[in-house]
Order: C-alpha cells, then structure tokens, then sequence
C-alpha cells in the first residue's frame, strides 16, 4: 500500500491522526511538520494520500497541493485548516483538493475517510472496464480521463465522481446521494451539498466544451444531476437554462474567490 502524508505542524494533532490512521490498518505514515519536510517525503515515497494543514510556519499548505498537481500526482488531498468559508473552500478544491476538513476533527472520522478512499481504489484496480460517453473517455482501471482524444488531469475525488455518474449514465442523483455513494460519508455527518456543487462545476469546466451549457453532466430540476449521451444535432436539451441559473451562485463564488488575488497574480493565504 502506498503511504499517507500528514503535514502539520502541531505534534499532537498529527500523531493523533497517524495513531487513528495506523488503528484502522493504514500504513506506512509520513509526518513532516512543514512544507520543506513534506516536499521531501514526496521526493522519496510513494503516497497515496496527502493530508495537509493550510498554515504551515514556511508557506501554505496550497502550494504544496498545487506542485503536487502541476508534477503529475494524482494522491488524494485533504486538507486541514481553521478557516471554512465557501472563498477558503473553494480556493482548496481550485488547486485540487479532495476533501476540505475543518478544525476541530475528528481524527477518528479523518482515518475513516482515508480508509475509504484505499477501499474505493481497490474496487477501482479491479476494474478494467472502460466507459465511453460523447467525447468523454474514462479508463476505469488506469484512472484516466480524455475529452476528445486529449488527456485530462482530474483529482482522486473528481475522477470518481466522474466515473460513478458515468457508470450509471441516464439516472438522476440528488448531491445528498452523490456525497453518500462518492465520498462515503453517510456515516459522518451531514451531506455536503455545497462540496457536491463545486466539484459537478469543476468537471462542467474540465469535460464540456461549453460548461455554461453542458451536454453531458445535466441539471434535472427540483432533483439533483445526470450524466448521459448528448443531444444529437438539432436536439434542444431541456435542462440548459435551469443550468445556467443553477451555476449563478458557483460563478458568483468564483468572483469572489478572485477578488482575493493580490496584484501580482498570487494568493493572499491566511490561516
């Protein structure tokens, strides 16, 4: 099994998170208490999952997820702060988070988590099956995506999401449905509905040629999404202007989350 980073720089909070992890069958556990540490954990493991605390004493902990992305990973990160507005939200899920894990925790539903994520990546090896809708390419057993021939760079979390509403293309599920099947966590705590939200947008972005009218990942009005074929020409998809008023509000956090770029381009992170 490859193994799971925690970067945190509060001792107690990380080796309660790696007794739990450990207690629930999940090894090896690397700590590293800042971003350098963590870097070089990365440089010579293999990790699976990377747990990581947004106030780190040398730099932000959203930088380490977004070189970890632009290098090609494709571990599953969570990340750990005390800051949980939709903006802190969002940023984290904009470099490719996973999960967004608010202080206090439990670590007990953290390992959980962990646990389920290793669980849903056996069922995924096993699986090598690929599925084909429209211009949408996923291969089940490598984890890959293409969007009309061309590779695609999805995080852990959306790949599955993807893969879970591609596997049952033509049935509608609630977000209360897709956070209970996809992020396993009927059992800790209440659905999500705004995490399911952000992702469906984020995929809209990666798989559509126009997000703003999808025609693959639909809106089902009063229900939730669908994923299905789309629309042969001349077809007019009745879910369209529901979905244009239905991402009004993600796009308006978007702006928000815009306008807390600094001049120079960069984040203003705090924690």
């Amino acid at each position: 099994m490859d193994g799971v980073l925690i970067v945190e720089d509060e001792f107690d909070i990380a080796d309660a998170v790696r007794l739990a992890l450990e207690r629930e069958g999940v090894e090896p556990v690397y700590i590293a208490d800042s971003l350098a540490a963590g870097r070089d954990v990365l440089l010579r493991a293999e990790i699976a999952v990377a747990i990581i605390d947004i106030g780190l004493p040398d730099g932000s902990g959203l930088d380490l997820a977004v070189e970890m992305r632009s290098s090609g990973s494709n571990a599953a990160i969570f990340f750990l702060t005390a800051r949980d507005s939709e903006a802190d939200r969002l940023a984290g899920f904009g470099v490719g988070a996973d999960d967004y894990i608010s202080k206090p925790f439990s670590p007990i539903e953290l390992s959980a988590r962990v646990r389920a994520f290793f669980r849903r990546s056996r069922t995924a090896a096993q699986d090598d099956k690929t599925i084909v809708v429209g211009r949408v390419r996923i291969g089940a057993q490598s984890g890959t995506i293409e969007v009309d021939g061309e590779p695609v760079a999805l995080p852990a979390l959306e790949f599955k999401l993807l893969r879970f509403l591609a596997e049952h293309r033509g049935m509608a599920f609630t977000p209360a449905d897709l956070y209970e099947k996809v992020w396993a966590a009927a059992a800790l705590g209440q659905a999500d509905e705004n995490n399911v939200r952000v992702h469906v947008r984020r995929l809209r972005e990666r798989i559509e040629a126009d997000p703003s009218h999808p025609e693959l990942l639909m809106t089902v009005r009063g229900l939730g999404y669908r994923f299905d074929e789309p629309p042969r020409g001349g077809e007019f998809s009745v879910g369209s202007a529901w979905e244009q008023h239905e991402d009004a509000d993600a796009r308006r956090e978007s702006r928000d989350h815009e306008d807390e770029k600094v001049e120079d381009g960069t984040w203003r992170h705090e924690d």
